[in-house]
């Protein structure tokens, strides 16, 4: 990883603690609100850094590259959409005293900013540093689990998407039964291929096939823990529930299923391309 995507990695660490502190102190608590005055800067300074540097080398990349151009150009924009609503929650948020809708609407940027640091650190910040290594004498080494794992992150992404679909449509039951179908859809082609691609190659390398230094299996058991709280939620949104309940559990599994792609991407992705790359292994 070169040293300016170091940096704004570090600097989404940052947004993110920020935002996970502004969110668990309460957008209504005074200490909370100090915590969000931070975040604007934060957010403000990042965005500033981005579109001076990282944002116009990118789209160079995409405008020399046809292959990549339609893709980048789209994650692109929606990376500045993303941007305008930050920024209409701050400007409300500052012209408002009585802000009615202030919880709601804090969600709604938390799970854009989350999406947009996702997006960007697992999609445009790697084509920003192949098309560096591109523009390099350096030779990029053989990355044999970067096909699986692509389309694992893609996934991710397309999950993020609708996650944030639901909540701009307000997460009223009657208006999204067709976007919870889809949530429900996207969730389960990507369990089943994770299952299939990963999963099972990694319960075999926590039995021992393979030296691990990390045990995998109480992490695949908690994987497999929070596919029945989605199981579960699924359940219950089929019941007689009220929209509040819903609003308080869709929460707690966007904040839940978020922190588990994190790990899954930081542990079991990252294992699982060492193992493709073992000599006594091939992934067939």
């Amino acid at each position: 990883m070169s040293v300016y995507i170091e940096k704004l990695t570090e600097e989404h660490n940052t947004i993110i603690r920020i935002l996970e502190k502004v969110k668990s102190l309460g957008i209504r608590n005074k200490e909370g609100r100090v915590f969000l005055t931070k975040l604007k800067k934060c957010f403000t300074d990042h965005l500033k850094n981005e579109d001076e540097n990282f944002y116009p080398v990118l789209y160079q990349y995409a405008n020399s590259n046809s292959s990549k151009k339609e893709i980048l150009n789209m994650f692109i924009k929606e990376m500045l959409e993303i941007s305008d609503e930050v920024f209409a929650f701050f400007n409300n948020y500052e012209k408002e005293t009585k802000y009615p809708n202030i919880e709601e609407d804090f969600e709604k940027i938390y799970v854009a900013l989350m999406i947009r640091v996702r997006r960007e650190e697992k999609i445009l910040f790697k084509e920003y540093e192949k098309h560096a290594l591109e523009n390099s004498e350096v030779t990029k080494p053989l990355d044999f689990g970067d096909a699986i794992v692509d389309e694992l992150l893609l996934e991710h992404a397309e999950i993020l998407k609708v996650i944030k679909e639901i909540t701009h449509n307000g997460i009223i039951i009657e208006d999204s039964k067709e976007l919870f179908l889809k949530f429900k859809e996207v969730l389960l082609k990507h369990k089943n291929n994770e299952n299939e691609k990963l999963i099972a190659v990694l319960n075999e390398a926590s039995k021992g096939v393979f030296d691990l230094k990390t045990n995998f299996q109480e992490f695949i058991e908690e994987h497999d823990e929070f596919e029945e709280k989605i199981e579960e939620f699924f359940e219950n949104l089929e019941s007689e529930t009220s929209e509040m309940d819903v609003l308080v559990e869709f929460g707690k599994i966007v904040a839940d299923l978020t922190l588990h792609m994190n790990k899954e991407e930081k542990i079991l992705y990252s294992e699982f391309k060492k193992l493709q790359r073992q000599k006594n292994y091939h992934f067939e």
